[in-house]
């Protein structure tokens, strides 16, 4: 079980779960009565990995990105890499940055975007958002000319080209409220349409599963349709239909996330309003995701056993099986058809099996 006894002795910014390693930054000085500066690995009970020591960080952390064994964490100090260990990476220069940087992330070529609040980066004027080259110098082929007019905070990357969700309400000199989609050359993407966008700061963004997106914020509309701190839109940029304004959240959203098996989580400045509806600060809601889990049952047919399995249409999930309940052995991949019905045949078989479909995300 999780036990982070004390924990840390102010706030987390960004929590990152690796390989089983978790990985957490804020304005902390201590977890658990143990020094660690504004970042730290833990183990999965929740005891901290004194084996890793980021003595590089020097100021509060806001965001981290992990990938191949490199750690980049962004913060009040700029952007940083780490190994592993903590230790600082040799093949990264530390850009010279004015100011914070509240988000960071790679596209799949390794190339890193950051952004935050900034104006200069390595002596370029770049507006709260500027990409590196991996070696942490600047990418100056992409240009988003102006800018946005103020401070960047979340991000997300697919192949559609980079959101990005913040204080602004202009970005190179045309509107797109607090949300925009940038090209990958850096350019206004006006295909995303935001119409008035959001009336309020985003804080955080998170692509579901289904190719939308998550967006939590300080916000109480979105293109002058009600939507309280948490929506969901499109790849479009529209609305997606929905009804989180039941739960009642309150206040600021900093974090949210899908989880696995159908639920999802939000982190924030909200709480339980008097009739005991809503949240206090964290939440995990159930049936609240874009992919609900398989149902899967067993049918005996002509002297055969089968195995009925309903998932999300066009999706591929990975059937395992076992006799014991801890060692798990892969049946086959499957993809979903358009109706999300699908029969494998078992034959016959003595003993008790199990079975289980796992969603390859």
């Amino acid at each position: 079980s999780f036990n982070s006894g004390i924990g840390p002795n102010n706030i987390v910014y960004d929590i990152q779960i690796n390989n089983s390693q978790i990985y957490i930054g804020g304005l902390f000085t201590k977890y658990n009565n143990s020094e660690s500066k504004f970042i730290a690995r833990l183990f999965e009970d929740g005891s901290i990995d004194e084996s890793f020591y980021a003595n590089e960080i020097q100021g509060t952390v806001y965001d981290i990105n992990i990938s191949n064994g490199n750690i980049l964490v962004g913060g009040e100090f700029g952007l940083v890499s780490l190994n592993s260990d903590g230790t600082e990476s040799i093949n990264f220069v530390k850009p010279e940055i004015n100011g914070d940087v509240f988000a960071v992330e790679r596209e799949p070529n390794g190339l890193i975007i950051i952004a935050g609040n900034f104006t200069n980066v390595n002596g370029h004027t770049m507006n709260s958002i500027a990409r590196l080259n991996s070696d942490g110098s600047p990418d100056l082929s992409f240009d988003v000319g102006q800018g946005p007019n103020s401070s960047v905070n979340a991000l997300s990357i697919d192949e559609d080209g980079v959101l990005i969700g913040g204080n602004f309400i202009t970005v190179d000199g045309l509107s797109s409220r607090r949300i925009a989609r940038l090209n990958f050359d850096g350019k206004l993407d006006r295909t995303f349409s935001v119409g008035s966008g959001f009336d309020g700061p985003v804080k955080s963004i998170h692509k579901r599963i289904d190719g939308r997106y998550l967006i939590g914020g300080s916000f109480g509309t979105y293109n002058d349709s009600e939507q309280n701190n948490i929506t969901i839109i499109n790849r479009s940029g529209d609305i997606y239909n929905n009804k989180l304004n039941m739960l009642g959240l309150n206040g600021t959203i900093y974090s949210l996330f899908e989880l696995p098996g159908g639920s999802s989580s939000f982190g924030g400045a909200f709480t339980k309003q008097l009739d005991e509806r809503g949240y206090n600060n964290f939440a995990i809601v159930d049936h609240l995701s874009s992919i609900q889990p398989a149902v899967l049952s067993i049918q005996f047919v002509r002297d055969q056993y089968e195995l009925v399995i309903n998932g999300e249409p066009n999706q591929v999930y990975s059937i395992h099986y076992s006799d014991n309940l801890h060692d798990w052995n892969i049946l086959t991949n499957l993809s979903m058809p358009a109706n999300g019905n699908k029969i494998i045949q078992l034959g016959p078989f003595d003993g008790n099996r199990y079975f289980r479909a796992v969603h390859d995300e």
